[in-house]
């Protein structure tokens, strides 16, 4: 089960690295925003908490994922 888990936090190690690239290039090179995708618009605001909030659970995924030992019991 606490395999499972790890793998599961390397998985989402993968997602949030896309995020940020996403968030990061539209920060970068000045995108028209907000974007509509139609279930969400994409503000400048919400682009920003991204920038922020993305790389935060990127270091937690890491370290769970890779570095934390899992105790036997």
């Amino acid at each position: 089960m606490a395999n499972r888990k790890k793998e599961s936090a390397k998985f989402f190690t993968g997602f949030a690295s896309a995020q940020i690239i996403f968030h990061w290039g539209i920060g970068l090179f000045n995108a028209n925003l907000p974007l509509d995708f139609g279930f969400i618009a994409l503000t400048e605001g919400l682009n920003t908490f991204s920038i922020v909030f993305w790389p935060i659970i990127l270091v937690f995924s890491m370290y769970y994922g890779w570095i934390k030992k899992i105790k036997k019991k």
